[in-house]
């Protein structure tokens, strides 16, 4: 890849778009580690989701019917997307392989400190109690598997933002964010 790439601005929808997708993705890995940790340990691989619904409704999610455990779902993914995005935000377009796999371990390690020792602790005490029987390891093992999608969060956001001209594709002539392609056998016009 050529320099310049590394310098163009970062828009908005290459972020938000990258951090819902790899967002979306992590989600739904840590809730299926979640539930099948849950089930390990003996608890209803539902009470994942009541559990963060107890965050809004108390302790009557724990016992709630399938409205908590929605209401849990969609706030599990809306944080993700969220976690995605501000990921995306910090990793940048340029980032190479390595570094945002460094990144995303880094990542979800502080997204699970944050979440378990600060977030569940203060906002929904009864999901701290629910947790008390889980090993700290493996929630820790859930939130890093969480990080395994962000680590493509770069690409995607290159993908998305993709400038004709790079990785061979042909040069068109740009008018704003969109571009014309030239009839066959002409060259575009020069930039002024």
């Amino acid at each position: 890849m050529n320099g310049d790439v590394y310098n163009e601005p970062r828009y908005a929808k290459e972020i938000v778009g990258a951090g819902a997708i790899t967002g979306i993705v992590g989600g739904l890995v840590l809730a299926i580690a979640m539930m099948i940790i849950a089930t390990v340990v003996g608890v209803p691989a539902a009470d994942f989701a009541r559990g963060i619904s107890a965050v809004f409704r108390g302790e009557a999610a724990m016992t709630g019917g399938i409205g908590h455990v929605v209401l849990g779902i969609v706030v599990h993914f809306a944080v993700a997307i969220a976690f995605g995005v501000l990921f995306a935000w910090l990793i940048g377009r340029a980032t190479d392989p390595r570094k945002a796999t460094a990144g995303a371990i880094a990542f979800a390690i502080a997204v699970w400190a944050i979440m378990i020792y600060v977030v569940v602790r203060a906002a929904a005490p009864q999901l701290a109690s629910a947790l008390e029987p889980v090993p700290w390891w493996t929630l820790l093992l859930a939130h890093l598997a969480f990080g395994v999608p962000l680590t493509a969060s770069p690409r995607i956001q290159r993908s998305i933002g993709r400038v004709p001209g790079e990785r061979g594709e042909p040069e068109h002539e740009w008018v704003g964010r969109t571009y014309k392609v030239p009839p066959e056998g002409k060259q575009p016009a020069a930039a002024t």
